[in-house]
């Protein structure tokens, strides 16, 4: 992990903050040294404290993803807003009024 100062074609100073993220190499500018060393020590406590977890590469598809997310987010929370005792097919019609064109059936 670093924290380095990059001069831009434009002139500008901005400080790069370098670090890992399981396979992949990551990093963030910042205009103030301070941010930058702000986070870098975010990310430092994050990898310690394992909360900072290894980049998948893309191994879950999309469909697993939503599938785990229904099931731990939206069902709990739009329940929640339908005084706890919706069933799922009327949360999901729920969702797709909201949502309009924009949820495919």
């Amino acid at each position: 992990m670093s924290v380095e100062k990059v001069t831009r074609k434009s002139g500008a100073l901005v400080w790069r903050v370098r670090w890992r993220e399981g396979l992949r190499n990551r990093a963030r500018t910042f205009d103030r040294k301070g941010d930058a060393m702000r986070f870098e020590t975010e990310v430092r406590r994050r990898q310690q404290t394992g909360d900072l977890p290894p980049v998948e590469g893309g191994r879950e598809t999309l469909g697993a993803f939503t599938d785990t997310w229904w099931q731990t987010y939206a069902i709990p929370n739009l329940a929640r807003r339908h005084g706890g005792s919706t069933p799922t097919s009327a949360i999901a019609t729920s969702c797709r009024a909201s949502a309009g064109s924009h949820f495919a059936s």
